[in-house]
């Protein structure tokens, strides 16, 4: 159609995509990737360069909470990601994600327009509207800057556009075409899943809506049946991988599991849309919104085709999504997913083309007579090539303040080279043992997980590292810190009764850690305890005193290495009564253990114990003269693999509620790995 002759105009639009990037990125350097998240992103690129599998697949990080999944996405999948990661030999170089992900959004939007039957000047006006406003070209010009620390998401935003219109082209032309379209729908589906799970949760109500609407808005009964078929053939295809895979990942949570508990921080009106939002740097964001509604209005009553189901669906959303987050804040209600307002970015690129029919059509007309005089060189000085331009004079003109947020890199403090040089991960080597942070503890009756991270930020801002999460873990120090959307319930189970208080507030994704037990904490592998509070107790040592921070460094006697050999079992199958035996104040952990069902014999202690780090995994070794049960400081998880080296009868078994014990005889040598995908153990976490 008239797409076809529209490639050079494209092109031209993309090589001046290509040139504002590469101007205004790197003049806008401190605000790309920054804050706590930002800074978290960088990190966790670095540990899956260093430490993460090759696989499509979820690996287990070795520098966090006890080896569970690094976060809850692949970023060697990610084309911006992984780009960054290239350029950067193994770091993240900013600009180069951001200049990939800006193509990405833009071509997407261009694809989407082009199936649909889009006008060429909305299609243009609304990609250029959607990347300026969502990625960080410029200071205080961005809707809501979710994209400058958590930039994988809108990658599947791009994803989800693909698929629209991939299913918009099904049943339009012949068998080969039909079949084309189908491979182009499955494919991003496929990406997304062995990608990242959680940003697939945010595309399941546009693409629910709107392969709805193109189903109803088929040209024919032909089409129709198309269209159904493929999405009954995309579900029986994704039903034995795909959807365990991805419903493991939030079904197995703690939000399923401790709702009841858990702080909810974004009871607001401010989480539902962004036409709540308003001040500071997202003063455009009701505007924003606004407008979009306004040109949805609009085109529901004027346009027809595909703008006109793009309007339908955008409105239909964005009502659902309204009355929703209304009853969620004016209700109080316990819900701990995704804030309503998150659902709504992904709404972004629908609100872009719908504001750029209402503004753009009107302006285009009104200069084509001068256009039309110029001839062939008209054709590409549509009014879209004054957007750039104004974009990158924009990026020259407004300063970009250097953004308060964690470092990073993170600067090697002397307590951090000490850290370093008695606790870092290197492959083959054996495991030294972890550091648990218990630091701006101020003596509040009740603690807040917000409370403490400002503490933490502050205290990165003053000395360079935070001394807890990404400040430790980019020079491979292992910490019991955890940040992930996929912390598994045991965990937190765990740790926030043996850990922490019941007055203390948790939240979903990372474990506010307030009551140090050090003998729990030894068999948990840490080795370390850095603290503001004082530690009396007979298994610590005080270490030293750091100068810069007043912070105390415990070490404490006998951690487990991989080397706690318990013989006295009990036998709980029932998860409160082995949380009581846990709690008890006189069990002793390396002696003792609490397992699901009896190992059938009596136990002897194990000798030559030893747990290695590896790329992708662990190496347990030991010997028994009978049959030993090792307690390993990993997280159980019906995740992990096991392949057997040497030894007999061995097996994993859950020990103490949350970590990984092996049974095994004879000279055991084992290697032990997180190994959960859509195409490996979908099943794992179910």
């Amino acid at each position: 159609g008239p797409w076809q002759e529209s490639r050079t105009v494209v092109a031209v639009h993309v090589v001046l995509l290509l040139g504002l990037c590469l101007i205004a990125f790197p003049r806008n350097r401190t605000y790309l990737l920054n804050e706590y998240d930002g800074a978290f992103y960088r990190t966790v690129v670095k540990l899956q360069s260093e430490w993460g599998s090759r696989a499509p697949r979820l690996s287990g990080n070795p520098a966090a909470a006890l080896g569970n999944s690094l976060f809850c996405v692949q970023t060697l999948y990610s084309p911006s990601h992984a780009v960054g990661a290239l350029l950067g030999g193994g770091e993240v170089r900013a600009e180069a994600l951001y200049t990939v992900l800006a193509l990405e959004l833009f071509l997407s939007v261009v694809v989407l327009g082009a199936c649909l039957r889009l006008d060429r000047t909305c299609t243009l006006g609304g990609a250029w509207i959607f990347v300026l406003g969502s990625l960080p070209f410029v200071d205080r010009i961005q809707w809501y800057p979710l994209a400058r620390i958590a930039p994988v998401l809108f990658e599947f935003i791009a994803a989800q556009l693909l698929m629209i219109a991939a299913f918009a082209r099904i049943g339009k032309s012949d068998l080969r075409g039909t079949l084309l379209a189908f491979v182009g729908l499955a494919a991003p589906l496929v990406w997304a899943v062995a990608c990242a799970p959680i940003g697939l949760i945010l595309c399941v109500p546009p693409l629910g809506i709107l392969f709805l609407l193109l189903i109803f808005a088929a040209d024919d009964r032909r089409e129709r049946h198309f269209k159904l078929g493929s999405l009954v053939l995309l579900g029986l295809l994704s039903l034995p991988t795909f959807a365990p895979y991805f419903l493991g990942c939030f079904l197995y949570s703690v939000p399923t599991f401790f709702s009841g508990e858990l702080e909810n921080d974004r009871l607001a009106f401010s989480w539902i849309s962004g036409l709540f939002r308003r001040g500071g740097s997202m003063w455009i964001f009701m505007p924003f919104v606004a407008l979009s509604l306004a040109g949805g209005v609009r085109a529901f009553l004027h346009a027809s085709g595909g703008l006109l189901t793009i309007a339908l669906g955008t409105l239909l959303q964005f009502g659902i999504f309204l009355a929703l987050g209304l009853v969620i804040v004016v209700g109080r209600l316990a819900y701990l997913g995704p804030s309503p307002l998150y659902f709504e970015v992904y709404a972004w690129p629908f609100y872009s083309l719908l504001i750029a029919s209402l503004l753009l059509g009107g302006l285009e007309r009104l200069v084509q007579p001068v256009l039309r005089r110029l001839g062939r060189a008209g054709e590409f000085l549509t009014p879209m090539v004054a957007i750039p331009v104004v974009a990158l004079l924009a990026s020259f003109v407004i300063h970009t303040p250097v953004p308060r947020g964690m470092p990073y890199p993170p600067e090697k403090t002397p307590l951090v080279e000490h850290l370093e040089s008695q606790l870092r991960l290197r492959h083959g080597a054996p495991f030294a043992g972890s550091v648990a942070t218990f630091s701006g503890l101020s003596g509040k009756t009740t603690y807040r997980w917000l409370e403490i991270n400002e503490s933490d930020i502050s205290l990165a801002m003053r000395t360079g590292n935070d001394l807890r999460a990404m400040g430790l873990w980019y020079f491979d120090i292992p910490t019991l810190h955890e940040y992930n959307q996929c912390m598994t319930p045991a965990y937190y189970l765990l740790l926030s009764r043996l850990l922490a208080r019941p007055e203390d507030r948790q939240m979903r994704s990372i474990m506010l850690l307030t009551r140090p037990r050090p003998t729990y904490l030894a068999s948990l592998g840490v080795r370390y305890v850095l603290t503001d509070l004082v530690l009396n107790h007979t298994a610590t040592t005080l270490d030293r005193t750091d100068s810069v921070t007043g912070l105390q460094l415990y070490e404490l006697a006998h951690p487990n290495l991989g080397d706690y050999s318990p013989t006295i079992l009990s036998v709980e199958p029932r998860a409160r009564r082995a949380l009581e035996r846990l709690q008890a104040a006189d069990f002793a952990f390396e002696n003792e253990a609490v397992v699901e069902r009896a190992p059938g014999t009596e136990l002897v202690k194990a000798t030559q114990a030893r747990l290695t780090v590896e790329r992708d995994g662990w190496v347990v070794e030991a010997v028994s003269p009978g049959r030993s049960l090792l307690l390993l400081p990993l997280q159980f998880s019906h995740c992990l693999d096991l392949e057997v080296r040497s030894g007999s009868d061995v097996r994993l078994e859950r020990v103490n509620l949350m970590q990984a014990g092996v049974l095994f005889s004879g000279t055991l040598n084992a290697r032990i790995r997180f190994a959960s995908g859509p195409f490996h153990n979908a099943w794992g976490r179910l």
